[in-house]
C-alpha cells in the first residue's frame, strides 16, 4: 500500500511541475514583453524621446517645443568627474556656436536631489549657461535606456538622433552640430 501511494505521489508531483511549467511559459508569451521588456538602446536614426522636466531654476523644459527649430545638443549626466569634464565640453560648443539656433541641456539622469546636483554644479570649473535639469523618478535614463554616463545625444530638427557619443570632446561635438545646421 506504501508503494502505491508514493507512486501516486510521484505522478501528483510530476504534474504540478508540468503545470508550474505551463504558467511559466504562459507568462513568458503573454506578460513576458511587458514585465522584461528592455529598452530600446537608441542609435543614430532613431527618433528622440522627448520630455518635461525641471530645471535647477524651477522652470520646466519641454523638448518637444524646441524640435523643428533648433538643434539640441543633450547631455546626460550623473554625478560624476567624467560627467563634469563633458559639461565643461558642452559648455566649450556652446561658446563656439553662439547665436546659432542650438540648444545645449544637461540633465541628471540618476535621480539625484535638486540639492545634489545644485552642490555637484558648484564644483564645477566654471559655472554652466546651459539649463541643467534634474529627473528625480529617472524618467529620461530609461527614455534614453542609459547604461552609462556621461553621454550626449545630437538630435536634429526633426526629432532624429543624429549622433550619440560618450565624452566627446567640444571639437567633435561642433563639427557634428556644424553638418546639421548647414
Amino acid at each position: 500500500m506504501e508503494r502505491h501511494g508514493t507512486k501516486e505521489r510521484g505522478k501528483m508531483a510530476q504534474r504540478l511541475v508540468k503545470l508550474l511549467m505551463l504558467i511559466g511559459a504562459l507568462y513568458l508569451v503573454l506578460l513576458g514583453p511587458v514585465v522584461f521588456s528592455l529598452a530600446k538602446v537608441l542609435n543614430n536614426g532613431d527618433k528622440a524621446p522627448v520630455f518635461v522636466l525641471d530645471s535647477l531654476q524651477g522652470s520646466k523644459m519641454d523638448l518637444s517645443q524646441h524640435i523643428g527649430s533648433e538643434v539640441i545638443v543633450v547631455g546626460l549626466f550623473h554625478i560624476c568627474e567624467p560627467c563634469m569634464e563633458q559639461a565643461m565640453e558642452m559648455e566649450a560648443l556652446l561658446k563656439s556656436v553662439k547665436g546659432r539656433k542650438v540648444l545645449v541641456v544637461g540633465v541628471n539622469a540618476a535621480g539625484d536631489s535638486k540639492t545634489a546636483v545644485m552642490d555637484y554644479l558648484n564644483k564645477f570649473p566654471q559655472k554652466v549657461s546651459f539649463p541643467y535639469l534634474v529627473d528625480p523618478a529617472r524618467t529620461v535614463e530609461g527614455l534614453f535606456s542609459i547604461k552609462a554616463t556621461p553621454i550626449v545625444y545630437i538630435i536634429d530638427r526633426q526629432g532624429i538622433i543624429r549622433f550619440k557619443g560618450s565624452s566627446v570632446p567640444a571639437q567633435v561635438l561642433e563639427k557634428e552640430v556644424l553638418k546639421l545646421l548647414s
